[in-house]
């Protein structure tokens, strides 16, 4: 959205799920990689991930994947400092911590670890 005089104009518009999902679901964390390339966006209900890179020295949006969370309901996420990791919480189901390997090209995310439980994650911070 484009902000001016006290109004937001919408620029564009993407799905964070694909097309022909039906069922019911909402969005949770939004969080731009630390190199601020790529924007990230949970699903839950779906269950999933959205995946965008930013265009336009950040007026636009390039869908690049919608990729599944390991999990039920992905409430939150974070990314390594590094950016070569996305950790991420799921409020229900068996309460896995799916741990993504993130592209820091291309912004995609492959899992390689979800042997951590954490019973209703709800926050994913790095101390």
């Amino acid at each position: 959205a484009k902000y001016k005089d006290g109004q937001f104009e919408e620029l564009e518009r993407h799905l964070t799920v694909p097309e022909d999902f039906n069922d019911d679901t909402k969005l949770a964390a939004v969080r731009l990689s630390n190199d601020q390339q790529t924007l990230y966006i949970s699903n839950r209900g779906h269950d999933s991930i959205a995946v965008f890179t930013i265009t336009e020295n950040g007026a636009g949006l390039n869908p690049v994947e919608i990729v599944k969370s390991g999990d039920q309901f992905p409430r939150d996420f974070n990314i390594t400092e590094s950016d070569d990791y996305l950790v991420c919480a799921h409020q229900e189901g068996n309460y896995e911590i799916t741990v993504f390997k993130r592209d820091t090209n291309t912004g995609k995310l492959t899992p390689t670890d979800n042997q951590q439980i954490a019973p209703e994650g709800v926050h994913v911070s790095f101390i």
